[in-house]
């Protein structure tokens, strides 16, 4: 894959619920992130749910009926898939459905402004918790958090040539070193009945 120089503000939601860890393309900071072998690239959020949610649809049992989260965001799907709205087209939704489908990124933009999410399960998913959950009940419970020093993602410095120690103390990615970055608290065990999205 390719390694891309990289902002990263920490910044709620990110982290939380499936919403994967979000990043801007930025020349001269010398810290480089990894977005992987497979990537959507899609100029808006519309069209790359355009694109992941037919798939989706074709793929019911990556939702797995009976979990959580199946019946409401089937039926979201199926709402979008008749009338093609933008009520779904959220950075949750589509990290989370990118994830689901086995992408390592998905970029959205154009010349002038780029945003790219890494959705990997290292990045999105702590070890460890909720191991008996459906796919989506544990991108939904088990995130890393907001933090300005990404979580299950490898940081280069020095060119993308040498491993980058971020100081998780500071406001945006770094290779400050400082120490290294911290475990997050441990995650809850069980899953919890969710609310669906708003509509």
């Amino acid at each position: 894959g390719s390694w891309v120089e990289v902002v990263h503000v920490a910044r709620e939601p990110e982290g939380r619920k499936g919403v994967g860890q979000w990043f801007h393309p930025a020349r001269g900071t010398d810290v480089w992130v990894n977005v992987g072998q497979r990537t959507l690239i899609a100029h808006t959020k519309h069209d790359a749910f355009a694109h992941l949610a037919p798939q989706v649809l074709k793929r019911a049992d990556l939702l797995e009926p009976g979990a959580d989260m199946f019946e409401s965001v089937f039926s979201y799907l199926g709402r979008w898939a008749r009338s093609r709205t933008y009520f779904f087209e959220r950075e949750d939704t589509l990290s989370a459905l990118a994830n689901l489908l086995g992408l390592d990124s998905v970029q959205i933009g154009n010349n002038y402004m780029v945003d790219f999410a890494i959705v990997t399960n290292e990045s999105a998913v702590m070890p460890g918790c909720c191991n008996g959950c459906a796919p989506l009940d544990r991108l939904r419970l088990c995130g890393p958090g907001t933090r300005s020093c990404p979580w299950g993602i490898p940081v280069r410095t020095a060119n993308a040539s040498a491993q980058c120690e971020c100081d998780p103390a500071l406001p945006l990615i770094n290779c400050g070193g400082g120490g290294g970055v911290p475990p997050p608290p441990p995650p809850p065990a069980t899953s919890g009945r969710l609310l669906p999205p708003p509509s």
